[in-house]
């Protein structure tokens, strides 16, 4: 009984981790108190008490957060890209946390944060020299082949 208990507790402390999100924003230009506070709480967990009541009452996505890591820096050669965050949201529906994000209208956009390693790599072209065609992973390829090749089907042109 007290292996039982032992396994549903390490169990249960890791269930919250299979329900969160890892979502890519932008806030809109012009929001620098959700701007400031992300980038402030970047890198570290976030409470919920760390959200006062008045951004809770503005941004009402924001008590979801759990983890926020900015993206840019603060210097000039970054400024395309200043306002731009990943967050970890508590849900386990990427869909609906997106879109939760996007119906405040604070964000210019928002994405799943999604990354493929090697081995979920369905697809590989046989040639031998592709091991020296460094641009592949550059332009994603990769990820592009395992969604299509194109068609073997000749289109007629005039």
């Amino acid at each position: 009984m007290k292996h039982i208990l032992f396994y549903l507790a390490i169990f249960l402390a890791f269930v919250p981790a299979f329900s969160q999100v890892e979502i890519n924003i932008q806030v809109v230009p012009g929001k620098t108190d959700l701007r400031n506070f992300l980038k402030e709480k970047s890198g570290a967990v976030i409470q919920k008490e760390d959200i006062s009541p008045a951004l809770k009452e503005k941004y009402s996505f924001l008590p979801a957060i759990t983890h926020v890591a900015a993206l840019s820096k603060d210097q000039p050669e970054f400024q395309d890209i200043a306002g731009i965050f990943t967050v970890t949201i508590q849900n386990n529906n990427a869909r609906d946390a997106i879109g939760n994000l996007l119906a405040s209208g604070d964000l210019v956009f928002a994405e799943e944060n999604r990354t493929r390693t090697i081995d979920q790599i369905t697809f590989t072209p046989n040639d031998d020299s592709l091991a020296r065609q460094w641009f592949h992973t550059a332009i994603r390829s990769y990820e592009a082949w395992d969604i299509t090749r194109g068609r073997r089907q000749t289109l007629p042109s005039v």
